[in-house]
């Protein structure tokens, strides 16, 4: 490599940290007062921006891309998305649900592009910041609503974090446990990390939304489910180990949804 195609490469890896640590940034804290949306429409649309952005400095980057069957599923989907509208009672409010689709598409194939550029321990540590950040806002306004009225009943919909809405809220800590649940396994040194993830969960179930337990419920079933088939089968290790998380951990799926 010359020293020109070197400094080329260099810069294109100190935008890409810059272009990823800014996604970070609006994802977890973009707000626009005034909107009948003030997080998500200001977010779509300072993301777009920085979409384009990115687009425009890195495209002349010469980068090998092959077609994966996950490329395929992301298109399938999105096609599905917007054919969707054909039938729709409301065309007009799909729009904004398919452009996020779309949006979500062009970040995929971005990422997918300039991942060579970004180091994978600087992405993680991004993410795990973030997740931290995240959980102190909701922390704070928990330990608040506790101290003054309690988080018993409707009281809980006041803690949004930077989310609008406690299950967005829910949600959006779900997406970032996966990744630091990754970086935990990556990294086993990080004992911090195992802290963090227990906060996470614990934030998420005093949240109580649904379908952020659920996917807790199903990803953990499907991380066991992966323990017991990659690991030389133990009948004694199944039954004193594995056997009484799974029922204790489905018995108190079906309470916590149920109930709620």
């Amino acid at each position: 490599m010359s020293n020109i195609e070197d400094i080329k490469s260099k810069r294109a890896s100190i935008h890409s940290k810059y272009f990823f640590a800014a996604v970070l940034l609006v994802l977890g804290f973009g707000r626009t007062w005034g909107l009948l949306d003030e997080f998500l429409l200001g977010r779509f649309l300072l993301l777009s921006c920085i979409v384009l952005i990115a687009y425009l400095f890195f495209f002349p980057i010469k980068v090998s891309f092959r077609i994966n069957l996950l490329d395929l599923a992301f298109v399938l989907y999105l096609l599905m998305a917007y054919s969707s509208l054909m039938w729709a009672h409301l065309p007009s409010a799909g729009y904004l649900t398919v452009q996020t689709v779309l949006l979500s598409f062009a970040y995929y194939m971005g990422f997918r592009l300039l991942f060579r550029q970004l180091s994978l321990g600087f992405v993680l540590n991004g993410l795990a910041l973030l997740s931290a950040v995240t959980v102190c806002i909701a922390g704070f306004q928990l330990a608040r609503l506790g101290w003054t009225t309690g988080i018993n009943n409707d009281n809980i919909y006041v803690v949004t974090g930077m989310s609008a809405h406690k299950n967005l809220l829910a949600s959006f800590l779900f997406i970032l446990l996966g990744f630091n649940m990754f970086s935990a396994v990556a990294h086993p040194g990080k004992k911090w990390l195992y802290a963090l993830i227990g906060i996470q969960i614990l934030v998420i179930f005093l949240l109580r939304s649904r379908a952020a337990l659920l996917a807790v419920f199903m990803g953990g079933f499907i991380v066991l489910l992966y323990q017991i088939l990659t690991k030389e089968w133990n009948k004694k290790r199944f039954l004193r180990r594995y056997l009484p998380i799974a029922g204790v951990s489905i018995l108190l799926a079906l309470v916590l949804f149920f109930g709620l």
